[in-house]
């Protein structure tokens, strides 16, 4: 709904706009916002050739090959610490995706 969408972007802005202290060392903070949640500015065929981006396109809350792929690739990226705030109530599509990656990337 439109409500929804304007709360999301107002929340989105408000974050962007925040003063954030600099942190002590390296850090970077991934965030799902309205962008991750609307993937109209990708092009269709970036799209269809990823699995993750596939995934995301059909909704959220989005399947848990979209966490492995984003642990994959923050990994590849340098990330030395990863931290997820996700709750996952119940099983879902790709959890066993999401285990092997983690039990890949112990501690």
């Amino acid at each position: 709904p439109p409500l929804t969408s304007a709360t999301q972007a107002a929340s989105d802005a408000l974050i962007r706009a925040a003063k954030q202290p600099k942190p002590p060392f390296d850090f970077a903070q991934v965030l799902i916002d309205s962008s991750s949640l609307n993937l109209d500015q990708l092009p269709p065929e970036e799209i269809r050739a990823s699995p993750a981006l596939q995934a995301m396109a059909e909704g959220f809350p989005w399947s848990r090959v979209v966490y492995a792929e984003a642990i994959e690739r923050l990994l590849g990226a340098g990330a030395k610490l990863i931290i997820l705030d996700v709750h996952f109530p119940k099983e879902r599509v790709g959890d066993e995706i999401l285990r092997e990656t983690l039990a890949r990337h112990p501690g």
